[in-house]
């Protein structure tokens, strides 16, 4: 039993301590692939917009582009159910560096991930 204004606690909820940590643990680290992903997303979206005006276009057209083919990019993974890894390979073009790409989204990732679990510490009077 809760008095007003508490929280129950995991163990009243009926969720071991194992398997609410397991939870917060993933919780935190879907969180903090959401929170920084976007700051590594939009530079690409300016480069490929930036290639289109270089390439002709005007602005807003690139950026419309630019967008759509992120979106598009995405909505295939989603569709699919395929790996981008196999995905890229139906394109003609050499791919961004790969080993580059995925240090900057993992290290965007693992410093959201430090930052939301100090926050959580913090939150849980735990120091």
């Amino acid at each position: 039993m809760t008095h007003r204004g508490e929280r129950p606690s995991a163990s009243s909820r009926g969720i071991r301590g194992g398997d609410h940590s397991r939870r917060a643990a993933e919780s935190c680290a879907r969180r903090a692939a959401r929170s920084r992903a976007a700051t590594y997303i939009f530079p690409i979206i300016d480069a490929l917009a930036d290639a289109g005006v270089a390439g002709g276009l005007a602005l807003g057209e690139a950026r419309r582009i630019a967008a759509q083919v992120v979106f598009g990019s995405a909505a295939m993974v989603l569709e699919t159910g395929e790996a981008p890894a196999s995905l890229k390979a139906l394109t003609p073009l050499q791919p961004l560096r790969e080993a580059d790409a995925k240090a900057l989204f993992r290290e965007a990732v693992e410093s959201a991930r430090t930052q939301m679990d100090a926050w959580q510490t913090k939150l849980s009077g735990v120091a």
